[in-house]
């Protein structure tokens, strides 16, 4: 490939309607935001909540709770 190919494969792939920058994709960045919240929001409780139910209901101890 000359360069000249190069050059214009580089101006066609800046020029397809992509956009950077955390202003311009403010919408998509808070969906983001959200999103990552209510799986943390999720994960964090049920690995702290669930070995201790699996205790004191099923009478396992914490090694095979974790792992199961």
């Amino acid at each position: 490939m000359t360069s000249g190919n190069t050059h214009s494969l580089q101006e066609g792939r800046h020029s397809a309607g992509t956009t950077l920058g955390l202003r311009q994709n403010l919408a998509q960045f808070m969906l983001l935001v959200a999103v990552n919240a209510l799986v943390c929001g999720t994960l964090g409780p049920e690995r702290t909540v669930l070995p201790l139910l699996a205790g004191q209901l099923f009478h396992l101890d914490l090694y095979t709770s974790a792992l199961t």
